[in-house]
């Protein structure tokens, strides 16, 4: 198992606003990131935990769990709240 704790997100929220275009992943090194974990781990688990989503052709070829911040919708967070 290998698991990746934002990878793709350089940032906090509230550093973006004054950030450079050079502090950011370009979109296509984010893709090509989880292309290769689709493409590249069918028999191995990888646990990629990012706010970044994989690109819509590889829907399908990957389980995703949404944390939401919302007890009404999905999943909550992380951990279980009582």
């Amino acid at each position: 198992v290998l698991v990746l704790d934002s990878p793709l997100t350089t940032l906090k929220e509230w550093e973006a606003d004054r950030a450079s275009k050079d502090d950011f992943i370009d979109k296509s090194l984010q893709d090509g990131l989880f292309t290769f974990f689709a493409e590249n781990f069918n028999d191995k688990q990888a646990i990629i935990m990012d706010n970044k989503q994989p690109p819509k052709s590889l829907i399908g070829k990957y389980n995703e769990i949404s944390f939401t911040k919302d007890r009404s919708e999905e999943r909550y967070g992380f951990f279980k709240v009582k």
